[in-house]
């Protein structure tokens, strides 16, 4: 029975002790029935000393409802969350100490203490670098306004309607001072107790800008401050003939700059900005078609490779190069390396895909018939290559052709029937 004594004794909350002993009417408890004891009065349903510092706790808050380290401004009083205590060492428990500053002077975000002073209604508190509220320096005497940090004696003619000398301003009368004059960008100037009042007196975060469009505040993110930023690309691809596109964007104030800094918004579609001919490519980047630079290049029988010898009348090998400027040379060997007659011999053009050169391809377009080399091995055809428009790859294969006295000749047809013939060469061209 005693242990579990104890253990009740043990389990009970402070809190809770502290909250039945706070007697309605009492500082920092309820009001009774809107009464409070004497001295007090009732705030927010509070009884509070209306003689507190402001900030402190049970009091009201302070300027910007700012209240002393460890409060809370609370329905406008100043009070204890509950969240921090005070640990043996003299820290409270969040690492700060019972000023509210930790171990290297700073308060625990970061903010270093009593940065400035400040008036707070009728008197001075020190104020942290984050604009936080601090202990109170000096409370204002009954002759004295606190001003600029500062308490000042009243100049003893205020308020006699007229300015007078070791008064700032009285009433409206300001001696022709204002905000600006003062060192500020905008605002009205006031006065008080004959002293300038610029606690309505700003800084303008701008002045000109992309971004600072009323001449003193940061346009918001939602402000765009750049228009139609182009790309240009080839969403068709950079083939000879493939168009130039363009897709546009907007681009946004950051918020915190008068320069046009911030997000770009999603990006239109692709347009066509430039058509570009059989002879012209897009280059990624580029606002116009760019002429193609021809490069040309054997993929299928490039010299010194000559291809095999086939069945029947496929008895040439043949090998082809080309140069710089497309200028073609074929060339041709029999597949026994016998020496070639004195008859008509052809390098005719088709496409890759067509049929294999022979007797029923006749009709493919002759490119040279004068070949150097009859009566020896091997036969050299050198001739410039005629490429169609939007043309990229052709074939070349070397013909002999029937002549006057051979079966099937017509002497009507120019081209004539191609008894023997190779297989074929295949050149391309690139755009560049």
């Amino acid at each position: 029975m005693l242990t579990t004594a104890i253990s009740a004794c043990e389990e009970q909350d402070p809190a809770a002790d502290e909250a039945a002993t706070c007697e309605p009417g009492d500082l920092g408890c309820e009001c009774a029935f809107g009464f409070c004891q004497a001295g007090l009065e009732c705030v927010g349903n509070v009884c509070i000393d209306p003689n507190c510092q402001p900030g402190s706790e049970f009091c009201e808050c302070g300027l910007g409802d700012q209240c002393f380290t460890g409060l809370e401004c609370i329905d406008g009083l100043c009070q204890s969350t509950g969240s921090e205590g005070t640990t043996s060492d003299g820290t409270t428990s969040d690492g700060t100490t019972s000023d509210g500053t930790t171990s290297d002077g700073t308060t625990s975000d970061g903010c270093e203490p009593n940065a400035s002073l400040e008036c707070v209604g009728n008197a001075v508190y020190w104020f942290d670098s984050c604009g936080n509220m601090g202990q109170l320096e000096q409370s204002c005497g009954a002759m004295q306004t606190c001003n600029e940090g500062e308490c000042v004696d009243i100049p003893p003619m205020c308020g006699n309607g007229m300015l007078d000398p070791g008064e700032q301003c009285e009433n409206g009368m300001l001696g022709g001072a204002s905000c600006m004059t003062l060192g500020y960008d905008d605002g009205p100037l006031a006065c008080d107790q004959c002293f300038y009042d610029t606690s309505d007196c700003f800084y303008c975060d701008c002045m000109a800008g992309e971004c600072c469009s009323d001449g003193c505040d940061f346009d918001d993110v939602n402000t765009a401050c750049e228009f139609d930023n182009a790309e240009y690309g080839c969403p068709n691809g950079t083939d000879p003939g493939a168009d130039v596109s363009v897709r546009t964007r907007d681009r946004y104030c950051s918020g915190d700059s008068a320069s046009c800094s911030g997000n770009y918004g999603p990006w239109s579609g692709w347009s066509v900005a430039d058509n570009c001919t059989d002879s012209e490519h897009c280059v990624p980047g580029d606002s116009t078609c760019n002429p193609c630079n021809w490069s040309y290049d054997v993929t299928q029988y490039e010299c010194p490779t000559f291809s095999a010898a086939g069945a029947g009348n496929e008895i040439f090998k043949t090998c082809a190069t080309t140069d710089a400027q497309g200028y073609m040379t074929v060339k041709a060997r029999k597949g026994d390396n016998s020496t070639f007659g004195n008859r008509p011999y052809q390098v005719r053009v088709s496409d890759p895909a067509d049929d294999p050169c022979g007797p029923n391809t006749y009709y493919f377009v002759i490119s040279d018939s004068d070949p150097v080399g009859i009566g020896t091995n091997e036969l050299t055809f050198s001739f410039p290559a005629q490429w169609l428009a939007g043309q990229t790859q052709k074939a070349y294969c070397v013909t002999a052709s029937t002549q006057v006295g051979d079966v099937g000749y017509n002497a009507n047809n120019a081209q004539q029937q191609s008894w023997w013939y190779s297989k074929k060469a295949i050149v391309e061209r690139t755009c560049d």
